[in-house]
């Protein structure tokens, strides 16, 4: 597969944050152009899920985020 420069902002400094934003993008791309009308719902249930969980660890990761904001992202879930 050929690497794709991802232009960013700002870059991305921590790897697993990298990495968890790249699944999340493949993840949905699949979900919503590739594979849309072969998916049941119990896949796109737990393709969902690793979205959410991804995107947690994005917002957990993040420097800006506040004790509060992660409580209730936790409380959410």
């Amino acid at each position: 597969m050929a690497e794709i420069p991802l232009k960013l902002a700002k870059p991305i400094e921590d790897p697993i944050v990298c990495s968890k934003k790249h699944q999340t993008y493949r993840i949905g791309y699949l979900k919503d152009i590739i594979l849309p009308r072969a998916l049941n719902e119990g896949i796109v249930a737990n393709f969902n899920s690793i979205i959410h969980s991804n995107n947690a660890i994005v917002r957990m990761k993040a420097p800006t985020t506040s004790v509060e904001s992660k409580k209730t992202l936790f409380r959410s879930v």
